[in-house]
């Protein structure tokens, strides 16, 4: 499957390209623009090279790189101020917490607070249009056998290490 030239039209090869964020140049049309980090092309859309190559400018990566980089920037401290406030909002009216999730009755909405790996969401009651209660039947270990084990060999050594491993567990069903 040979791509095309997203100004040109030409076709051109696996190999002899600059792949772009939407599409691809050859490498005539990428040195009329001016771009020679192959490694770095992927931030220029087509819309972006079309109007360079049709005013004759060139591509400055390094400034649309930095360009970019401030606009994703300025883009997070919106999100997290945006936050910010409705989290406020939210213990503000007293919600009720359960883990990550807090729930605003005042205001009619939802908080998924956010952790190391997930972002923050908001919902309204008005999104859900009921819920089932699933328990998943299962047993719960009560004083671990590890603590137990460092507790025995703490007080009676090697041979209370064991015994503390091996006794007191309780497994319950709930």
């Amino acid at each position: 499957m040979s791509k095309t030239c997203a100004i040109c039209g030409k076709k051109v090869g696996w190999f002899i390209n600059t792949q772009l964020f939407d599409g691809v140049l050859c490498e005539n049309c990428a040195s009329k623009l001016g771009i020679q980090d192959k490694f770095h092309s992927y931030i220029v859309t087509v819309k972006t090279a079309k109007k360079a190559f049709n005013d004759h400018k060139t591509i400055d990566l390094k400034k649309l790189m930095v360009e970019q980089k401030k606009s994703r920037k300025e883009a997070k401290e919106t999100e997290n101020t945006n936050y910010q406030k409705q989290k406020q909002q939210f213990l503000k009216d007293g919600s009720f917490k359960y883990g990550k999730l807090y729930l605003d009755d005042k205001a009619q909405k939802i908080l998924f607070d956010k952790s190391l790996l997930e972002p923050f969401a908001f919902y309204d009651y008005s999104d859900f249009t009921g819920y089932k209660k699933i328990l998943i039947p299962g047993t719960r270990e009560k004083h671990h056998g590890i603590a137990r084990g460092i507790t025995g060999g703490i007080i009676a050594g090697p041979a209370g290490a064991v015994v503390g491993a091996v006794t007191g567990g309780k497994n319950t069903l709930w």
